[in-house]
This record gives structure tokens, C-alpha cells and sequence, in this order.
């Protein structure tokens, strides 16, 4: 799990030890194995930009601001791009610390009728993701419409792309 730690006063994020922090599954407490910052060795990211296939072509007035968003990472994040299209995933650009060639693969959606949820090829891309020692975040962009299933928090496939 990544955890984001933000200022309330001042410019010094504060020492966090994992004595400080407290888990919950469900209503029950679990110790905390590790709690390393990512800083140094342990600074990098995987980002994988997920971008649904089917989505309106109106899509394209936002690609500027994924573009932007790639090239504002930090050098030590590497970028993937892909397009979910029938509850798969079409990669175009594999996992580069290069983010201008990782912007430079952002194109329109195809734009066809959607035959899937994309929550399967949320699904399909965590199978296909190998092991690593960093953290990895996928960062969906659809308008979430899963033709399948229901659209609801308590949507099957939601549940299950987040287990």
C-alpha cells in the first residue's frame, strides 16, 4: 500500500515510524510489516495510464493534461501506457523511465461500442504485471460505464479488480 504524507504547518515532513501507524481490516487491527519512504533506493514507481478505448473521442481534449501529468513524474517512475478495449489490454508503450516517449504514445480512443467491463482489463492487466520491488499504480481513465455489470460501489467486478 503507498501512503502520502502531507505538511498541516511548516515545510518539514515529520519522521513517520511504523510504531505510528495503525491498520485496519475490516474492524480489526493488523501489525504494520514495513514502512519504508520512498526516498533513494526506494524511490521508484510503476505507473501504468490505463485509458478505455471505448471512450468518446472528446477524450481528446484531455490528452494534453495526461501528457503533462506523465512529464511532471519523477525521474524514478516508470510510465506504461495501455488502452482497454473487450476486458483486455492493449499495451502501446512498456514501462520506460523516459516520459516524453511515454507521452508521445497517448492517441485518440478508437471509439467503439464497448463489449466488457473495465474492471476486466483492470483485472487482466494485474495478471500480466510481473513481481517487482516497487510499488505499482494503475491510473484508469474511462467514464466507468461497466456494460456488464451494475454501476454501483457494490458493482462484482469493482470488488473484485480491487482484491
Amino acid at each position: 500500500m503507498l501512503v502520502t504524507v502531507e505538511v498541516r504547518h511548516g515545510n518539514d515532513v515529520p519522521v513517520i515510524y511504523r510504531e505510528d501507524v495503525m491498520v485496519y481490516q475490516g474492524r480489526d487491527r493488523v501489525p504494520v510489516k514495513d514502512w519504508v519512504p520512498l526516498q533513494g533506493d526506494h524511490a521508484g514507481i510503476e505507473l501504468f495510464i490505463l485509458l478505455d478505448d471505448a471512450a468518446n473521442t472528446s477524450l481528446a481534449s484531455q490528452l494534453d493534461e495526461l501528457r503533462a501529468l506523465i512529464n511532471s513524474q519523477p525521474a524514478t517512475t516508470a510510465i506504461a501506457v495501455g488502452y482497454m478495449r473487450n476486458g483486455t489490454v492493449q499495451t502501446v508503450q512498456k514501462f520506460t523511465k523516459d516520459h516524453s516517449l511515454a507521452a508521445k504514445s497517448l492517441r485518440l480512443p478508437v471509439g467503439s461500442a464497448a463489449s466488457g467491463s473495465p474492471y476486466f482489463s483492470v483485472e487482466d492487466l494485474i495478471k500480466q504485471w510481473p513481481e517487482g520491488p516497487v510499488p505499482r499504480q494503475i491510473l484508469m481513465v474511462s467514464d466507468g460505464i461497466d456494460w456488464v455489470g451494475n454501476n454501483g460501489p457494490d458493482n462484482p467486478y469493482v470488488v473484485s479488480a480491487i482484491e
